[in-house]
Formats: structure tokens, C-alpha cells, sequence
């Protein structure tokens, strides 16, 4: 969501449209889930993918027709096992596209502001297009924006209960869905902050374990107390990198809640066991150590010395990663970042 806005708001703001087509159900085995978006240009130049082959090739097709009809358009394609060879897929199950048209307006321009300054904030904020499945209007859908204990502003045709009930459903939620209500229908999407990867170390594992995470969606943060190590030239943007004095209180100044990930890979035990002494003292989603278990333990013995519990102990994953046999330094950012897809999948569950 936070690329798909950046990327909506650079069109926006050149006056440009834009057709986007959002995978809003999906039944049995599909290569993309409900939420996954690909935005059409009008020259058919497309970003992002829902899922590529045929069905996309038939997006597109239907994203030029939006453009010349100026309505938007809900597509069903049926990936069964009777229609897998017609289709050129793999999958066997159904999904349902959104493909709505976005207007260059100030009002739409003004949602999307709103959502990058939310996010820029940590606010969460929920994307509300209301499907009105009779298409009767040639526009866009009607789309608005709800921010959790923040008065509903916007111009609605919906009444005011409507109103107070999409908000209520949608306080607490981490996952795009349908939200019927009466006889209406909501697409709603959550908008926060991208899952922060703070890496502890800036050393050989560290430089591939940020770029994989820079790819697959993390915010990263890069500490070491190396200047040498520690720049931007190892670490290029959009990675973030702070050379500290030392590993001594260097979370202080972290924003780390149940949405960051910790991954410690100091160049050392004595290091490794300040952060995780740390760490363990924060409300981290996910923390990681590298090194053998023999390590491992020694460590542990000496924090239970100083006052944690093995209950603390238990959050750590150490050694990191998945065992995959990981040997060199990219295997090994290959381990760490599975094990973080792995954690990060359970908890959006």
C-alpha cells in the first residue's frame, strides 16, 4: 500500500489517470490474494501485477475500456482445471477484479495526500470505495477515507449510522475485505506504516539481509557503530543507516513496536548480547540472533544472571532464519528474511 500510494500520487499530480485493478475476492488456489493491485496507464503501460498471464492480458484489455467508457468495470475469471490450459495457468481457483478509474481531481488528489500524511505520521487511515455493482453512473466509485477517533469530514451520500458503522468495523483492521452493511457494499483497505526492519550490525550478511528486506516491503534501518561500514554507500537508498557511538542504548531513539523487526548481527557476542538485553525490553513483533547455539546459550545463561526469564528468552529466534543450509552471506539474508515472511504471515493471519 505505501509504494501503490507514492506511485498514485506522482500520477495524480501530473494530471494523469489512472486505472486500477484490485483483486477484491478470490476462491481456492490463485497466484495473488484479495488487496493486490496493478495500475494501468491510459498508453497501457502497467505497474505491480495480479497475478500475470492471461487474466492479466485481460485486465488490461478491460482497463482500456474503462478508460474510453469512462466507467468502471468488475471482471470474474475462473482459473478451474477445465480452463487451466485455455488460460496458461497454474492455479485452479476464481478471483474477482475491481478495475475503478481514478480521476486527476482535487478531491481524489486530496485522499491520497491524506493518506501519505497519515502514514508519514503512523496514522492508520482505511480506504472506503463503495461498489455499486449497477454501474448505472459513468464515474469512478465513490471513494472516501476513515481515520480511527477522527471526525468523518468528507461529503457522503451515506448516512451518518453507515457512516459510524464502516468506522466501527474497520478500527481495528490489518487486512483489505468487503464489508456489507444493509444492502451496501464497502471495499475497505487499511493504510500504516510499512513493517520497520531495524538491522543491528552492518557487516557482509547484513548488506544483502537489507536489500531483501527493501524488496520485499520493509522500511530498513541499518545500525553499527562503523562509519566504515555504516553509509550509504553499502547500504543505498532507500535504506536508512545511523552510525552510533556504540551498541549501548541504541534503541533508545527507535520507533519499534509490535510492527518492527529486530535482527541482531553485530560483529561480536558482547555486542549481540547488549542489543538483545535490549531488545528484549521493547515490544518488538520479531526478534532475531544470529550465531550457533552454543553462543546462543551462553548468552542466555548471562541474561538470566542479570534478571530475564525464560519466558523473555522464548521471543528470540536464535540461531536466525530458517534452516535452509544457508552458508554464504546471501543464503544466509535468504534464511533471515523467510523466517521474518514466515513470522510477519502468521501475524497478519
Amino acid at each position: 500500500m505505501y509504494e501503490f500510494i507514492r506511485t498514485i500520487l506522482r500520477s495524480l499530480t501530473r494530471g494523469e489517470d489512472l486505472v486500477v485493478a484490485t483483486i477484491i475476492g478470490h476462491q481456492g488456489s490463485t497466484p495473488r490474494t484479495a488487496g493486490t493491485k496493478m495500475i494501468v496507464r491510459r498508453n497501457g503501460e502497467f505497474s505491480g501485477t495480479i497475478g500475470g498471464g492471461q487474466v492479466e492480458a485481460h485486465v488490461l484489455i478491460a482497463a482500456s475500456e474503462v478508460f474510453s467508457s469512462n466507467t468502471p468495470a468488475m471482471c470474474s475469471f475462473d482459473m478451474t482445471h477445465e480452463t487451466l490450459s485455455g488460460m496458461d495457468m497454474i492455479c485452479g481457483g476464481k478471483i474477482e477484479v475491481l478495475i475503478d478509474l481514478y480521476h486527476s481531481d482535487p478531491e481524489t488528489l486530496n485522499i491520497f495526500e491524506t493518506i501519505q500524511t497519515a502514514l508519514k505520521n503512523d496514522r492508520t487511515c482505511v480506504l472506503v470505495t463503495a461498489i455499486d455493482e449497477s454501474m448505472a453512473k459513468p464515474e469512478s466509485f465513490f471513494r472516501f477515507l476513515v481515520e480511527a477517533d477522527t471526525p468523518f469530514k468528507a461529503e457522503s451520500p451515506y448516512s451518518s449510522s453507515v457512516i459510524e458503522n464502516i468506522m466501527e468495523h474497520t478500527r481495528d483492521i490489518r487486512h483489505p475485505g468487503m464489508l456489507t452493511i444493509g444492502k451496501e457494499k464497502f471495499w475497505v483497505e487499511p493504510c500504516y506504516r510499512q513493517n520497520m526492519l531495524y538491522i543491528f550490525g552492518a557487516g557482509h550478511v547484513s548488506r544483502p539481509t537489507a536489500s531483501i528486506g527493501i524488496q520485499v516491503g520493509f522500511q530498513v534501518v541499518v545500525l553499527d557503530d562503523r562509519e566504515t561500514f555504516a553509509n550509504p554507500k553499502r547500504f543505498p537508498a532507500p535504506a536508512m543507516v545511523k552510525v552510533i557511538s556504540s551498541f549501548e542504548n541504541c534503541v533508545h531513539d527507535l520507533k519499534i513496536d509490535k510492527n518492527s523487526y529486530l535482527v541482531i548481527i553485530t560483529r561480536g557476542h558482547l555486542n549481540d548480547k547488549i542489543v538483545l538485553s535490549q531488545a528484549l525490553s521493547t515490544g518488538a513483533g520479531y526478534i532475531g540472533m544470529i550465531g550457533s547455539r552454543r553462543k546462543r546459550d551462553m548468552i542466555y545463561k548471562a541474561l538470566l544472571g542479570e534478571g530475564f526469564t525464560g519466558k523473555d528468552l522464548k521471543r528470540v529466534h536464535s540461531p536466525i532464519g530458517l534452516d535452509i543450509g544457508a552458508d554464504t552471506p546471501e543464503e544466509i539474508a535468504v534464511s533471515i528474511m523467510s523466517e521474518l515472511i514466515q513470522v510477519k504471515s502468521r501475524k497478519e493471519t
